[in-house]
Parts: C-alpha cells; sequence; structure tokens
C-alpha cells in the first residue's frame, strides 16, 4: 500500500511519492494452507531511519497578492523603513546591511522581509570557513539536485546517519562502500559525484584560503571544474556556505516563480525592464517557457537578470526574498 505525500519543491515543481513498504501475508483460500510470507531484506539505512522527511512550508490558501496585503496589516511599513531590533539583533550585521540596501530600492519588500528570520545568516551562523563544512554543504548540494526539498532532507538525514548523524568529511566519504551510500537513498551518480568532490579535496585542489580570497566568479569557474557541480550549484555554495551577498541565480525555478509573482503586483516593473531591454541580443526562450500547466507567468530570463540588477550589491538578499514570495523550501541549503 502507498501513502502519497504532497510537499513543496525547493528547485523543481514537484510531488514526492514517499512508498510506505509493507508485507502482506498471503491470504489462506478455503480448503487450502496458508503459505509463509516471504521475509522482506532490510538495509541497514532503513534500520536507523524510520522518520519520516521534514515537512516543507505550505503553501498559503491565498494568492501572492491577497498575502502580501494581509503582511502589510502584520507588518506597516514605517516612514524610515528601520527593521525591528529583535529583528537586527538577530541576524548578521553585513546581512542586515544588504537588507536595508534591498528595501530601500522597494520598499514595498519589508513586510515580506521581516516577516520570519533568515536561519542561514543569523548571528550564529558564521560563514563556512573549514574544509569539512565547505565539503558538507557541496554534498548537500549534490543531494538537492532535482527532487524536491522533503527528498533531499530525507536523503541527507539517511545519509548523514551512516556517520554517527553528522555530515562526514572527504576521507570518510572516500572508504564509504558504494553500496551503502546507494542505502541512503543517493542514485549511483550522485555518489560518483560525492566522492569526485572529496578526491579533489583530499588531494588539495582547493583549500580554505582560496575559498576566502576568491572572487564569485573565480570560486564558480573551480567548482564547476568538479564533476555535479554546476553553475548553480556553485553559486548555492557561494551563498549559503561563504555569505557572498551579490549572487543571482535566474534559472531557479524558486526564483523564476518567485519574480513572477513579485511582478504580479508591480507591473510597472515589468513593461520598465521590457522597455530597457533589448531583446534582439536574446534570441531565446525563457529557461522555464515550455508546454507545462503553470498558475504563475513566466518571466523571460533577461527580464528577470534585469530587474534584479537594480538590487546589486545584494541581489542574494533579493533573491532570498523571491525564494520566499514562491514559497521555496531551502530547509537543505539553510541547515
Amino acid at each position: 500500500m502507498s501513502k502519497r505525500i504532497l510537499r513543496s519543491s525547493a528547485t523543481v515543481v514537484a510531488d514526492t511519492t514517499n512508498a510506505a513498504v509493507s508485507v502482506t501475508s498471503t491470504t489462506s483460500l478455503q480448503g487450502s494452507t496458508p503459505s509463509t510470507p516471504k521475509k522482506r531484506k532490510i538495509s541497514t539505512i532503513d534500520n536507523l531511519n524510520s522518520r519520516s522527511p521534514t515537512k516543507s512550508p505550505r503553501k498559503p490558501k491565498v494568492s501572492f497578492k491577497d498575502w502580501e496585503q494581509d503582511l502589510l496589516k502584520q507588518h506597516p511599513i514605517p516612514k524610515d523603513l528601520s527593521l525591528p531590533k529583535d529583528f537586527v539583533a538577530a541576524h548578521r550585521p553585513e546581512f542586515i546591511k544588504g537588507l536595508e540596501h534591498v528595501i530601500k530600492v522597494d520598499p514595498s519588500l519589508y513586510p515580506l522581509a521581516i516577516n520570519d528570520n533568515f536561519p542561514r545568516f543569523t548571528l550564529e551562523k558564521k560563514p563556512m570557513t573549514t574544509l569539512h563544512d565547505q565539503f558538507g554543504l557541496l554534498c548537500r548540494n549534490i543531494i538537492a539536485q532535482q527532487v524536491s526539498g522533503a527528498a533531499a532532507l530525507s536523503i541527507e538525514n539517511k545519509f548523514k546517519l551512516l556517520y554517527d548523524g553528522v555530515l562526514p568529511s572527504p576521507d570518510q566519504v572516500l572508504v564509504t562502500n558504494d553500496d551503502l551510500l546507494r542505502s541512503a537513498g543517493l542514485s549511483a551518480r550522485k555518489s560518483e559525484y560525492i566522492k569526485s568532490i572529496a578526491q579533489k579535496f583530499v588531494d588539495g585542489e582547493v583549500d580554505d584560503e582560496f575559498f576566502k580570497t576568491a572572487s564569485d566568479e573565480e570560486v564558480i569557474t573551480k567548482l564547476v571544474e568538479m564533476k555535479g557541480i554546476g553553475e548553480w550549484s556553485a553559486k548555492m555554495f557561494l551563498v549559503f556556505g561563504l555569505h557572498r551577498l551579490d549572487v543571482f541565480a535566474h534559472d531557479d525555478l524558486g526564483v523564476a516563480r518567485g519574480m513572477s509573482r513579485y511582478l504580479e503586483t508591480r507591473p510597472d516593473k515589468l513593461k520598465l525592464a521590457k522597455h530597457q531591454v533589448d531583446m534582439s541580443l536574446h534570441k531565446k526562450k525563457a529557461k522555464f517557457h515550455d508546454n507545462r500547466k503553470r498558475d504563475w507567468i513566466v518571466i523571460h530570463d533577461a527580464h528577470v537578470n534585469h530587474i534584479a540588477d537594480d538590487f546589486k550589491p545584494y541581489r542574494s538578499v533579493f533573491m532570498l526574498l523571491l525564494w520566499r514570495a514562491s514559497y521555496t523550501n531551502i530547509e537543505i541549503l539553510n541547515s
């Protein structure tokens, strides 16, 4: 019997189906002897972790426009745009500086911004400075690729249980049997990627000094040389690992959906972008322009990037707000 659980998605819009495997005894027929049910082989990881995936944030049962209006009632915009003292006290100063800039560019974002804290940028969450932590975040990025937020969290939990509940070091991964990695829910390809990245860390191809001093572009170039790390994963590493505050991933589905929501209530911004962007330079269709039925309008990548540029040098902060606007689960990256 299967149990269908609907979750919000992180980088893809998809429902996650979790099959709860049950063993059904053979029903005895009239005049026949009941047969012995076959024993199910249970992997080590199944025994270790029977918990269900962490729930994704639920989408409000109202339109984004109505939700924004409700937030405005809860959090009126002060004339001086000052952030609440407890909100400021909870976050890192450089993040607050970025958020103040974003709100100055568009004050209407104030209620959305202060409605909740930003977990990865609170005072206790410093930028990752050790190779162990940096490797762990890259593992999370690999795990999160092409699966829902809930599925990614479930796989990460199982992956960590292979190493006493914590993310492993590169050396630990290299001595882990491939079958054991796959028992945690990793595909053969993702297992290969994680081991390949671990080898590069062990071989010294990257070090903590490089991540401290390299530019955003240099970090992206270095990371995409690794198997399994594309530009999206490299950008997530910059934002959530190194706390780089001027990164923008227009090709993230949650960002694209969030931008669409954002422009629903700000049509003049899209109108201006269409006037200012020379579309003759952008022959390709929008990344998410396809035949899928969506409850949001796909905005061309050129317009998405143009509007995001208004928030430089703090596009990462604006991107966090777009994820919030699209109800995207980024818990695996925040943790």
